[in-house]
């Protein structure tokens, strides 16, 4: 039985040495590692990482882009007895201060410039590292051990003691911490979340229900969130691991990279944040508008027959002969190519992070495209409910994992209680005693619905507003039909203790760059353009078409700077801090209901912008 995540990489190189395990491009070359290379690597870093002083239950802090390297030093740490603590790329030099010395880490590994200069700062204020390692571009630099260097000493240490490993191998146990992970802080200083080997193991092996059972070393992925994050690092490396399937490293977050990947890597498996679906369909919508009548007309009505065919496909009803034929030319003329925008081969894909509006649910299940939603929190792995790949219901979050419980408290809060869930914060026991109860039970503070075992998120728990009405209203949910418009960036709603519901919008600097063709166009000059003040508008009137009166946006201001991480505003997974950004915006904020007017301020009681 697999104890640990080390145990888990024994049993992938037992089954499947010569398989691939990654590829990617660096230094202008391209490389394939197998799992038996990738395995040598990770344990010859283990025995190099002990000889170099770490020990068990020592942090070591991991900050590099999404690349073979990360996934190489992270089970190179854990395969030491040592804790892999992920950082983000783009935090400051005191947020990783502050890490650093919360976990009191003893070494770090870097993949850049930019992540060393930082982690050295960080380092001098949390008081130091026994030792900075680096990759890539950095291997060259004074007061840094290359990993290569690492990997060659580990070598050799291997082969003059070869049991050297399966000696570490049974010092750990399923209880032992592995990873802290650091949440985003949207409402304070991040909290680094404990997650033993045993938590881990759980997920992967859980998670095997939502997958169809095919999936296997010959299916492929593309790699590029961030491995700090709870969905690249658990679910995405250590959940590779458990089925074997291959991924190709990005090594960007950028959406042309991304894309032009995912084109050459034609991949069969698929998950993203919900943004990179909305914006594939408002591309698409764009597109279509601006072709001709008959190519409208043509595109209308596949989307109406492949709506039709899905519908019997998830309700598991034969469609009427016709309706497949139809569908089989719909198919050919239309939904081929936009799958072919994902490289055409993608059996499923996964969304998570945030919710993703049902009508895009349906346009890419009528594409041939099925997009599974899952819920989960970095406190229990990644993933406590999913929608299965047999049976999705679209605008829920899906059923709970298996071996994994969920109920509603009192005031709808969601609970969860299963071997995924984490051991408690570090250094936190507060904080600990908040989100895990006598009966571990893990207060998520989200809030939700249980709708035939499924379970629909509403809102976080501290988001709810309160009108001056006594009307409750979740901010979650209207964001969310804003997030349709890919020129809007995160939208903060506010209305608590007023008479009406208002927003501040941000803006997606490229896409609205690209919209209005002001390539090196400011904050300033992209909110005040006519094409953003217009779309924006659209974006809040189809947003309260869906909504009940009270819950409608009346005014809107589009703020006219850029939120940043390093100024607090946004977490490292791009989240508004509310509390921050309400703060720092609080002129703005009041104006909204106040009798001032301008042109960046739009009351839609009037469908104008005040002037």
């Amino acid at each position: 039985m697999v104890r640990t995540v080390s145990e888990l990489l024994d049993e992938r190189v037992a089954k499947t040495p010569s398989a691939t395990c990654y590829e990617q491009k660096a230094r202008g070359a391209s490389e394939r590692v197998s799992w038996a290379e990738f395995t040598r690597r990770a344990d010859a870093l283990s025995l190099a990482l002990r000889e170099a002083g770490l020990g068990p239950g020592d942090c070591v802090a991991v900050m590099g882009q999404t690349t073979g390297e990360w996934a190489v030093s992270d089970l190179g740490v854990l395969g030491a007895g040592g804790v892999s603590v992920g950082v983000y790329s783009s935090l400051t030099a005191r947020q990783v201060a502050h890490i650093l010395g919360d976990c009191k880490a003893k070494m770090a590994f870097v993949g850049s410039r930019a992540e060393l200069s930082v982690v050295r700062e960080a380092a001098e204020l949390a008081g130091g590292l026994l030792l900075l390692v680096g990759w890539g571009e950095v291997e060259a630099e004074p007061g840094v051990k290359p990993l290569s260097e690492l990997l060659r000493r580990g070598a050799e240490l291997a082969a003059s003691s070869p049991d050297r490993i399966g000696e570490l191998r049974r010092m750990r146990s399923a209880t032992d911490l592995a990873l802290v992970i650091y949440t985003s802080g949207t409402t304070g200083l991040p909290k680094g979340a404990m997650l033993s080997h045993g938590n881990c193991v759980a997920m992967v092996k859980t998670a095997e229900e939502i997958v169809p059972k095919d999936i296997g070393s010959d299916d492929v992925t593309v790699s590029f969130l961030p491995m700090a994050h709870v969905a690249e690092h658990v679910i995405g490396l250590y959940g590779r691991i458990n089925t074997g399937m291959a991924t190709r490293y990005v090594g960007s977050l950028e959406s042309q990279v991304v894309l032009a990947a995912v084109q050459e890597t034609k991949p069969t498996v698929f998950g993203s944040v919900p943004r990179i679906f909305e914006k594939a369909y408002a591309q698409i919508r764009a597109r279509v508008a601006a072709a001709n009548p008959s190519r409208q007309a043509i595109f209308r009505w596949a989307e109406r027959t492949g709506k039709q065919m899905s519908r019997h496909r998830r309700g598991g009803t034969p469609a009427p002969v016709g309706l497949r034929l139809q569908h089989a030319i719909a198919d050919r003329m239309v939904f081929a190519k936009i799958r072919g925008a994902f490289g055409g081969r993608v059996k499923y894909f996964i969304s998570g992070a945030a919710p993703i509006d049902v009508e895009i649910l349906e346009f890419f299940e009528a594409c041939g495209m099925r997009v599974l939603e899952v819920y989960g929190l970095t406190e229990c792995c990644g993933i406590a409910t999913a929608n299965r790949s047999a049976a999705p219901r679209f605008g829920t979050v899906g059923r709970p994992l298996p071996g994994v419980e969920v109920r509603l408290a009192e005031d709808g809060e969601v609970l969860v209680r299963g071997p995924t869930v984490f051991m408690g914060y570090l250094n936190r026991p507060d904080a600990t005693r908040d989100a895990l109860d006598a009966e571990g039970w893990l207060h998520t503070g989200d809030i939700g619905v249980l709708e035939d075992g499924h379970v629909k998120i509403t809102d976080r728990k501290r988001n709810l507003i309160v009108t001056a009405g006594g009307k409750k209203v979740a901010p979650a949910a209207i964001e969310a039909l804003l997030s349709g418009e890919t020129l809007l960036g995160p939208a903060l709603i506010v209305g608590e203790g007023k008479p009406y519901i208002s927003a501040l919008l941000t803006l997606d600097l490229e896409e609205a760059r690209a919209a209005t063709g002001l390539r090196q166009g400011s904050p300033k000059e992209l909110a005040h353009h006519p094409t953003v003040r217009e779309r924006a508008l659209a974006a809040v009137e189809r947003a309260n078409q869906e909504l009940a009166k009270y819950e409608r946006i009346r005014r809107f201001r589009i703020l006219d700077r850029e939120l940043t991480i390093a100024g607090e505003e946004l977490t490292p997974t791009m989240k508004l801090r509310r509390k921050a950004v309400t703060e720092k915006f609080k002129d703005e904020v009041d104006s909204l209901y106040s009798n001032g007017a301008g042109p960046e301020l739009f009351d839609l009681g009037k469908g104008e912008a005040l002037q």
